[in-house]
C-alpha cells in the first residue's frame, strides 16, 4: 500500500455509535503502518476539558514511538 493515506481514525470514529479505546486506536494506527500505509489522519480533537480530551496527544505520542516512519 505504498502512498496510501488512511482516514479511519478521523472519519470512522465520527460515525454514530462508533467508539474505539485509546489502545485500539494505537493498535490500528501501528497496524496500518506495519502493512505499508504511509500516512494516517487522526481526530477529531476533543477539547482537553472533556472526557478523553487528552487522548489525541497520547495517541500521537504512542504512534510516533511505535511507528516513527508513519506520517500523522
Amino acid at each position: 500500500m505504498p502512498g496510501l493515506i488512511d482516514s479511519t481514525l478521523r472519519e470512522g470514529t465520527q460515525a454514530p455509535g462508533a467508539h474505539l479505546s485509546l489502545q485500539e486506536k494505537i493498535d490500528l494506527a501501528v497496524g496500518l503502518g506495519a502493512v505499508g500505509c504511509r500516512e494516517i489522519e487522526i481526530g477529531p480533537a476533543v477539547p482537553e476539558d472533556l472526557p478523553g480530551g487528552d487522548d489525541l496527544s497520547r495517541l500521537v505520542a504512542a504512534v510516533r514511538g511505535r511507528a516513527p516512519d508513519l506520517r500523522i
